[in-house]
């Protein structure tokens, strides 16, 4: 299983999309929240998570696949709803991952493909939406 190459390919991808990075402060693997409910600091903000592994092995190779949830925080500012800049940079995520030939390092990536999302769903702060997305991302090491 190649669990930190896979993460790593997705936050590459991600960080250097043009269309994600014009919607969002932060890409990475913890959220930059402020501590403050009211705080606009650092929103919006994409947040990778590694949601389950199963092994694809065949015979002749090792593999696996893996379950990734990309998900973007967002508030309203004073041109947008939080739910027009959740959806939007959702929009950016599917664009820039599904069906994307990733480089992961150490592995030769089979699919990299969307798999599900509950839709925009409201924080209980009253202020933040979110939209996760799930990519299945199905590799081997190439051998």
């Amino acid at each position: 299983m190649n669990f930190a190459g896979v993460a790593q390919a997705i936050r590459a991808r991600l960080a250097g999309d043009a269309a994600l990075s014009a919607l969002t402060t932060y890409v990475g693997y913890d959220k930059p929240q402020d501590t403050k409910p009211e705080s606009m600091v650092p929103f919006p903000f994409t947040v990778i998570e590694d949601v389950s592994a199963t092994p694809w092995d065949t015979k002749t190779s090792d593999g696996g696949e893996q379950l990734i949830q990309v998900t973007t925080f967002a508030r309203p500012t004073a041109s947008r709803s939080a739910i027009d800049l959740a959806d939007a940079a959702a929009q950016a995520t599917y664009d820039a991952l599904h069906d994307f030939d990733l480089v992961v390092s150490g592995s030769n990536v089979v699919n990299c493909l969307f798999d599900s999302s509950p839709g925009n769903i409201p924080d209980p702060d009253g202020f933040t939406r979110y939209r996760p997305l799930t990519f299945r991302v199905t590799y081997d090491d190439g051998t």
